[in-house]
């Protein structure tokens, strides 16, 4: 009976032992190369088990799930919900010491207004929302492509919108020249009022994933959607058949950041991780894969020289100064999501 239980002990710690080497990261799906976790592995021994979501709404409803956050040890969020995420507790300090790399952000990133003593979020990437269309349907030069071709009196083609409701609200309220975090009552009415026309237009083809929707492009079953530029960028076809652009009105400005989860299993291992991402070479390998802007200043040289000259990963002053990153509007979100919920509900 000793020698059993004695067994079963050493089964047990043995198995721990084995839990605590691995970590658990919580992202949107086709967000990074796979080749970086194998890495990390190879340096650290911790093996990394990747986990995905499709929209924000889906994280934070898992995350808010009893027992949701224990699931995970690294949660990669925008920006925009990390002050819901901090409010309801469900990420943990980190200690600096753990991530060293961190000194390589650029500057603005650094203590960012979301986490300004930088005490629980470390940026990934960053990026904006566009269009993908067919060049046979829509041939307007990429700095003269508007919201309009979805949003206007008459689409330009079959086109699908984001199932994001902030992008998504946000591009409205770009094309309408307000800002994308207003909370004017007659400016969100007027965004839903064009939303709900342009949802009810023969042409449009509904609400989806940015990945399907860039997807539905490219496969020629539909003629436009809106996606994240990154998702653009990485399967562009070379034979000029589909580009993306930034409408020239303008469009949202986020940051998806790293966050090591309240009830993570293996906090330590989630700042490793973290502290890997922020290395020059992996956070370039990272962009240069996802054809998303790097946060890191060290990575720069690192990262192909065609994107890293490409407006539409790395916009301009011009075009920066119409874009606007997304804020958690406290109360006010419900103003949003009231819309939202209309919408697609009608």
């Amino acid at each position: 009976m000793f020698r059993s239980l004695s067994a079963a002990l050493l089964v047990a710690v043995a198995s721990l032992a084995g839990a605590a080497e691995k970590i658990t990261v919580y992202q949107y799906s086709e967000y990074i190369d796979p080749e970086i976790p194998k890495a990390f592995t190879a340096k650290t021994g911790i093996e990394v088990d990747l986990q995905y979501y499709e929209s924000m709404d889906d994280m934070l409803n898992r995350l808010r799930q009893p027992g949701g956050a224990a699931q995970y040890d690294v949660v990669v969020a925008t920006d925009v919900a990390i002050p819901q995420i901090l409010a309801l507790k469900l990420v943990q300090k980190v200690d600096p010491a753990l991530v060293p790399n961190a000194a390589n952000l650029v500057p603005h990133l650094a203590k960012p207004f979301y986490d300004p003593r930088q005490e629980y979020s470390f940026p990934y990437q960053w990026g904006t929302v566009g269009l993908i269309y067919r060049t046979s349907v829509v041939t307007a030069a990429p700095a003269d492509i508007s919201w309009n071709l979805i949003l206007g009196e008459t689409p330009a083609g079959r086109f699908l919108f984001m199932d994001e409701m902030k992008s998504c609200l946000g591009a409205v309220l770009r094309c309408q020249g307000k800002s994308v975090n207003t909370t004017v009552p007659t400016e969100l009415k007027a965004a839903g009022e064009l939303l709900a026309k342009a949802k009810g237009s023969p042409k449009c083809l509904g609400f989806t994933g940015g990945v399907d929707g860039r997807d539905q492009v490219i496969k020629g079953d539909a003629d436009i959607a809106l996606v994240y530029n990154g998702d653009a960028m990485k399967v562009l076809p070379t034979d000029g058949s589909v580009a993306f652009a930034i409408p020239k009105e303008g469009s949202v400005l986020w940051v998806d950041c790293m966050l090591v989860s309240a009830q993570a299993r293996n906090p330590k291992g989630a700042a490793q991780w973290i502290n890997f991402i922020l290395d020059p070479q992996v956070g370039a390998q990272l962009s240069n894969y996802n054809r998303y802007a790097s946060p890191n200043a060290a990575a720069m040289p690192f990262i192909t020289e065609g994107d890293r000259t490409n407006a539409q990963i790395y916009p301009g002053e011009a075009m920066l100064k119409l874009m606007e990153p997304q804020r958690d509007l406290g109360k006010d979100e419900r103003l949003y999501k009231e819309i939202w919920t209309s919408v697609k509900t009608k």
